[in-house]
């Protein structure tokens, strides 16, 4: 018996994988800097593997894929944007490594007790790679025209180094079940995200953000589907006959 345990509180609650769903809002060349609009912002999907390296951090392993897309048409303040009428979309497929720090429990320490806290705030950093096929429509002829001739010749990289950088609130349903909210912005290092720069704003790179809504589920194994409770305040776990 004290060898399951020991293996239980070892291997148990490390590991843990998520699935959400959410949207995408470009930051580029051909908006103005808006996070919302309606006819621009596009479904995301994405899945992960966490690991709890520590109490209060996770490790976390994520695939995205979803679609960016901008239009100068949708930015109904600005006259001369209409004008040139510039447009483009890209599906992107999105890996990073991210890390995710529990606020109160980095500060403060876990909490002791039976009843853990319901909800919990989280600090999200990290790197990644994302791939991009960006499609643009520089509505020609128009009075750029022979900047657009350099975009559309320019040679970038379809693999963009991209870092992750944003909040995730969780509520804990139980013990190992959670929802997660997470809104993380994507700092580029390129302004050809969107394939748009000489012929647009080439002194800033394009950015994009993403927000999402998922399931959080822990994984455990040894004595799996066992009830457990913890009898001391360490948080050690044993099964219950």
């Amino acid at each position: 018996m004290l060898l399951c345990c020991a293996f239980y509180s070892l291997n148990a609650q490390k590991w843990s994988c998520a699935a959400q769903v959410g949207t995408t809002a470009y930051l580029g060349d051909v908006n103005e800097r808006l996070l919302w609009q309606p006819k621009l912002n596009r479904t995301a999907l994405g899945g992960s593997i966490g690991y709890a390296a520590l109490d209060f951090m996770t490790v976390r392993l994520t695939v995205s894929a979803g679609q960016l897309s901008g239009s100068d048409r949708e930015n109904t303040n600005t006259a001369w944007r209409k004008l040139r009428a510039f447009s483009f979309q890209t599906p992107f497929v999105e890996a990073t490594v991210s890390t995710e720090w529990d606020v109160l429990k980095a500060i403060f320490g876990a909490r002791r007790g039976d009843n853990p806290p319901i909800l919990s705030a989280h600090l999200l950093l990290g790197v990644g790679v994302s791939r991009i096929d960006p499609k643009v429509d520089f509505n020609e002829p128009n009075p750029v025209s022979e900047l657009v001739h350099l975009d559309k010749n320019a040679a970038f990289n379809h693999h963009q180094i991209v870092v992750p950088y944003g909040i995730v609130a969780k509520w804990h349903i139980n013990e190992t079940s959670k929802i997660r909210v997470e809104v993380a912005m994507r700092k580029t290092f390129s302004d050809y995200f969107d394939g748009i720069s000489k012929s647009a704003s080439p002194r800033n790179n394009d950015a994009y953000i993403m927000g999402s809504i998922g399931w959080e589920q822990t994984l455990s194994w040894g004595l799996t589907g066992w009830e457990k409770r913890r009898f001391t305040e360490g948080g050690v776990y044993c099964p219950r006959f």
